[in-house]
């Protein structure tokens, strides 16, 4: 039955967040971005105008720090600045506006960008973490050739094992999934700020 009243737009895609008075519902159309606030459905679409995305399964969404981030793909990923249906989404700050990524996810006080696309340069086997982020806030840098940031990136070799589709943290490491593989990433700080096994040869994301 119907809960949440007529919804600005077909959803596509949906994650809720909750502040210390009440859960909001963030939900997009390939095109839109809408907020519900248990009574009203608002449009919070960026102000630059409309989103990209080609396909439902391309929106993605994270949670960091208690900011929500989205992600589709085709767009700089965006994010809620402030928890009120008066707020837009707007593009995730420090990010390179000419680079993308298939899927942003948060592991601790870092984002985690997979499948890039930098400047027209297809990456599908780039694993890029972000600078730390203080708390309630999006990370300051994402320049990996910046040795004052501990921003890096890696490429995943196993080439052969399809492309990366999606990643997840469990039990304090980060799991990437390619069609055919799974890698752990492990954070161990100094100059390599993350160790990377490869979890399974024959195992992907199915």
């Amino acid at each position: 039955s119907q809960v949440f009243g007529t919804p600005g737009v077909a959803p596509h895609f949906a994650m809720p967040v909750t502040n210390a008075s009440q859960t909001w519902w963030l939900y997009t159309s390939l095109t839109k971005a809408y907020v519900f606030d248990g009574t009203t459905h608002t449009d919070i679409t960026r102000a630059a105008g409309d989103y990209t995305a080609g396909a439902t399964r391309d929106w993605n969404g994270t949670l960091l720090g208690g900011v929500p981030v989205l992600n589709n793909g085709a767009d700089v990923p965006q994010y809620w600045s402030s928890y009120s249906a008066a707020t837009d989404l707007i593009a995730l700050t420090n990010w390179p506006a000419a680079n993308r990524a298939k899927v942003v996810r948060a592991f601790g006080v870092q984002l985690i960008a997979l499948h890039l696309t930098d400047s027209g340069t297809v990456k599908p086997h780039l694993v890029r973490w972000s600078h730390p982020a203080d708390p309630g806030s999006v990370p300051s840098s994402w320049d990996v050739t910046d040795a004052t940031k501990d921003a890096g990136e890696t490429d995943l070799p196993d080439v052969n094992a399809g492309l990366i589709r999606d990643g997840l943290p469990l039990r304090g490491n980060f799991y990437v999934y390619k069609d055919g593989s799974t890698w752990r990433m492990t954070f161990v700080g100094g100059v390599y700020k993350f160790n990377f096994q490869m979890f399974s040869e024959t195992s992907g994301i199915l």
